[in-house]
This record gives structure tokens, C-alpha cells and sequence, in this order.
């Protein structure tokens, strides 16, 4: 359990972290339903966070019961005429007076209840817009050109006749601007064949292209499968922003702002060329031609003034193994990275030369860009819908087999998460809440009867009808529904805890 819960906070730590980002999660959920109950003239008999006996709870003017529940896995709003939690009827629906009536879910219009259970989930929706609307603004976002610097040998991308300098302008038909974009997309769709748009001396060149499947440890003792398809992003110049003191380079006599322009006499643009000419050098000795005190806006050897001082550098690459856990991993982003977007070198078994040490100055073409409000809730809205769509992609390749149920994640799972964010910082947290509020929302829009998609699908039969499914058979539907989802979250949590206790044995 410890190596399951591995950061620095303790089990009970982690518990609370848990119940407070899903009680804010699930109060902003029902609030909708009860928002939305209330303009509609609907009795709030009790708003629960939480199931079972009440913890604490107050009641106020309107008579409504607010009340935090003992089982902190979910909560519900209990209308008037309500027999449970579902929102089953009671047989004294049918027999209420006029006057209560008035007050009564099940008497309202089939436009008003659909309405009342559309909210919870739209609540959902629009915390997470509101969310990013806000980091967007103040702390922006980064923006990386969806260039391809580099294409790598007997890849899908190699295959599907990707090269250098393309530009890659949409996904099946879906418009990408970054190459943060991009990867997400290639990610959900391992193993999927996918219609790329690239742009190409001004020409635009579409191709088909089935990133190939990569199985990676998620982190919580069990495996996941992504998508790769083997190309390297924009590429930072091959300048030395920062030396680790006592490393090799520094030794070697190496200096922040220098810019390497060959190796062993092999002109090299970019910190990408480097690596690729010194990957199979590892404790060789390579020359590198410098150049030192050239202005910081050059980022090439071809800007660079014909007078600069030139130096001759002999260094040996340090053997690297790409399948060892990198030191400081899961800290924090690898600042040595010298492009985004390698993700084929991650999963190579080699041994390369390396450089370690060196941090190379940043991506002169990755932007952050701070939005005003107005463009600030068009990205989130966008976003938002990207962060949706992977989640049903990824739904739909679980339930049609195209990916292990393995990877489902129960409650415990969602603890350990949100106690390792909790950690980091302000920002990773409200990101995992805006991906797990995105997820409340489209789970409860499935036509499973008990959530608010199967009370919809009712409603929507209704309509047509011109009269209500009778009670015995939303019943029926409902312990149905209520056996499935229990079902779901038992076999969610049977992989929680073969991966706390087997395969973190």
C-alpha cells in the first residue's frame, strides 16, 4: 500500500485529499440539479454530500437539509416526491394535492425535469470551462507550431511519409495548432489508423497514419497503452543555457551561451543534430566546434557572424541507458530535454551517448500566451471539448476491447492522484479537477438507468409517448442500471487493489 501511495503524504493524507477534490466535484454536480430544481419551483427536500447516515448537516429557510454523508463517494439532491436517491417516485406522488403538486419533481413538465438532471452534468461542464478560463488568463498557456523537426527511421511517421519540416494542420479532420495537440491525439489513438493533414512547401498533403502501440507502466503498478508514431517536435537551438557544475561538459570546458555548430565536423543546427551524432559515441571521444559570446537571438550556426570566437571542444558522450528511470523522474519536467515530443527515444532499449549536465536554452519558437477574457473562455471551451472527446474515445476503445478494462481506475486510484497533484502544485490540481469534473459529467449523461443520461432516456420516450414509462418497469431499469454501475466500481477497485498489493508485491 505504501508503494501504491508513494509520494511523501501519508495514507490518511491522501484520503483526504481524495474526498475533498470529489465532495467539491460532487457538490458542484448537484448544485446544478438543485439550482435549476429551485427556478423550476421544485421542493429540495435534502442536498447530501456523501451516502448513508449524516455526519453534520443544518437546514435552512427553504427547508432544505444540507447534510455531509458518512460514504463520501458521490452525493444526490432528494426532491420532493422523491423515494430515494435515484429519484424513484413514491406511490404518494400519484395522490398528492394540488398544492403540493406544485412543489413536486414528478408533476413538473417533461421540458422542466429534463432540464433539472441536464444541470448536474452541465454544472460539470462549466466548472471546467470557468477553471481554465481562469488559468488561462493568469497563467496562460504554451503554445508549440505543430512542426515535425525530425522524422525517425521504420516508424509509423517513416511509413506513412512524414518528413522534416512538415507542418501537421489537422487530424481527422479535427484542426490542430499545437504540437501539445497532437501529441494527445497520437496518444489516444494507439493501434488507429488516423487521416493526417500536413502542410508542405505551401502545399497541403493528406495521409493516412496508425501510430503504433507502446505499453508504458502507469505509475500505479499497472500498464497503459499509448500512442506513438515517431517524430520529434520543434527543436531547441543547440546552445548551452545552463552546466551542471561537475559534470562532464563543464569539465570539458564547456560555458553557458555556447553554441555547438559541429560535431567531429558535422554541421549541426539544432540541439536535436547533436544527439543524433552523438548517440552512437557513447564513451568516445567527439570534437565539437563552438562558437562563444555570439548574440543570445542567434539560434543557428548560419546567423552566426563569420568573426565569432570558434572553439574545438573534445568531450566523450556518457553511455545512457534510455530504460533506466531517469534521476529526479516524476519531479518534474526534464529541463535537459532538448525538444518536445520524443517519444519514440523514450521506449528505445539502446545504450546512447549522451551529455548530461546540459540544459540547452529554450524552444525559441514555444510561446506562452496569456488570453483576455473573452479569448480565455474560447480556449477553455475548446479545451474543454478536447478533454471530452479523448475521454469517450477512451471509453468506447474500453467497452468495443480495443484497450484492457486493466486500465480502469477505481476510487482508489483517484486518491492516489489526487494526493500526488495535491503536492505539486495550485495549478496541477485544478487541471485534474477540470479532467476529473469533465469525466463526472459525461459518465452521468450514459443511457444507464440510475445516472442522469438513463433518467433522460425516460424523458425522452416520454416525449414521444405522450405519456411516462410506467413505474414497475423504471424500476426494474433502475436496479438494473444500479447493479451495473455497482458492478463497475467493484471491478474498478479489484484493479486498485491488485495493483496496491500483486504487482507492487
Amino acid at each position: 500500500m505504501e508503494q501504491f501511495f508513494g509520494g511523501a503524504l501519508s495514507v490518511v493524507e491522501y484520503g483526504v485529499a481524495f474526498v475533498l477534490v470529489l465532495s467539491v466535484l460532487v457538490f458542484i454536480h448537484e448544485w446544478g440539479h438543485y439550482f435549476v430544481a429551485r427556478r423550476c419551483g421544485v421542493k429540495i427536500e435534502s442536498f447530501s454530500i456523501g451516502f448513508g447516515p449524516e455526519i453534520f448537516g443544518f437546514t435552512d429557510k427553504a427547508g432544505t437539509r444540507w447534510r455531509f454523508s458518512i460514504i463520501p463517494l458521490g452525493g444526490y439532491v432528494k426532491m420532493f416526491g422523491d423515494a430515494d436517491p435515484a429519484s424513484m417516485p413514491t406511490e404518494a406522488a400519484a395522490k398528492m394535492t394540488e398544492e403540493d403538486r406544485e412543489g413536486s419533481f414528478f408533476h413538473k413538465t417533461v421540458g422542466q425535469r429534463s432540464a433539472i438532471v441536464f444541470a448536474g452534468p452541465a454544472a460539470n461542464f462549466i466548472f471546467a470551462i470557468i477553471v481554465f478560463t481562469g488559468m488561462f488568463m493568469v497563467a496562460g498557456e504554451t503554445f508549440t507550431p505543430a512542426r515535425i523537426s525530425g522524422v525517425v527511421d521504420d516508424t509509423p511517421a517513416a511509413a506513412a511519409g512524414l518528413q522534416a519540416g512538415d507542418t501537421v494542420v489537422s487530424v481527422d479532420g479535427r484542426r490542430i495548432d499545437r504540437f501539445e495537440t497532437l501529441q494527445q491525439v497520437i496518444r489516444i489513438n494507439a493501434g488507429h489508423e488516423i487521416q493526417l493533414v500536413v502542410e508542405r512547401n505551401g502545399e497541403e498533403i493528406s495521409m493516412p497514419l496508425t501510430p503504433a502501440v507502446r505499453v508504458i507502466d502507469d505509475g500505479f503498478g499497472g500498464k497503459g497503452q499509448i500512442g506513438v508514431m515517431g517524430v520529434y517536435g520543434p527543436t531547441a537551438p543547440a546552445r548551452i543555457g545552463e552546466l551542471e557544475p561537475d559534470s562532464r561538459a563543464e569539465a570539458a570546458g564547456l560555458e553557458p551561451g555556447d553554441m555547438i555548430v559541429e560535431v567531429d565536423g558535422q554541421l549541426v543546427q539544432n540541439a536535436r543534430e547533436v544527439i543524433n551524432q552523438i548517440e552512437d559515441k557513447a564513451e568516445q571521444t567527439v570534437t565539437l566546434t563552438v562558437l562563444r559570446g555570439v548574440d543570445s537571438a542567434i539560434i543557428g550556426p548560419n546567423e552566426a557572424p563569420a568573426d565569432s570566437l570558434t572553439l574545438s571542444i573534445e568531450i566523450a558522450p556518457t553511455a545512457f541507458d534510455l530504460n533506466a528511470p531517469a534521476e529526479g523522474e516524476g519531479e518534474s519536467s526534464d529541463d535537459s530535454a532538448p525538444e518536445q515530443g520524443a517519444d519514440v527515444a523514450e521506449n528505445s532499449e539502446n545504450i546512447v551517448g549522451s551529455l548530461p549536465g546540459i540544459s540547452w536554452t529554450p524552444l525559441p519558437n514555444t510561446t506562452r500566451v496569456y488570453s483576455n477574457p473573452f479569448h480565455a473562455v474560447y480556449r477553455a471551451s475548446v479545451s474543454s471539448y478536447e478533454m471530452g472527446a479523448n475521454t469517450l474515445t477512451a471509453l468506447w476503445q474500453l467497452v468495443s476491447g480495443q484497450r484492457s478494462v486493466k486500465e480502469l481506475g477505481g476510487p482508489l486510484k483517484i486518491a492516489r492522484i489526487s494526493g500526488d497533484v495535491a503536492q505539486q502544485n495550485v495549478m496541477a490540481l485544478l487541471h485534474f479537477m477540470v479532467l476529473l469534473s469533465i469525466n463526472l459529467g459525461l459518465i452521468n449523461l450514459l443511457p444507464v438507468p440510475v445516472l442522469d443520461g438513463g433518467h433522460l432516456v425516460f424523458y425522452a420516450i416520454e416525449a414521444l409517448r405522450g405519456k411516462p414509462v410506467g413505474l414497475k418497469a423504471q424500476e426494474y431499469c433502475f436496479r438494473v442500471g444500479l447493479a451495473l454501475i455497482l458492478c463497475l466500481m467493484i471491478f474498478a477497485t479489484w484493479n486498485d487493489v491488485m495493483q496496491m498489493f500483486v504487482n507492487n508485491a
